[in-house]
């Protein structure tokens, strides 16, 4: 199982737009981890569609 972070405020750059995209760069991280147990042909999509996004 891989592994997710969650975004706490030690990352905080100080920057609100920085830091914003890096909690969704997280968030999008997270997402794609759900997916690498999945050996379904939906997941394989759905991996494909958030690592393109």
């Amino acid at each position: 199982m891989a592994k997710r972070t969650q975004w706490i405020p030690h990352f905080s750059t100080g920057n609100t737009a920085l830091d914003e995209q890096h909690q969704q760069l997280l968030a999008q991280c997270n997402t794609l981890a759900n997916f690498l147990g999945e050996e379904t042909g939906t997941a394989n999509e759905q991996f494909a569609g958030t690592l393109e996004s």
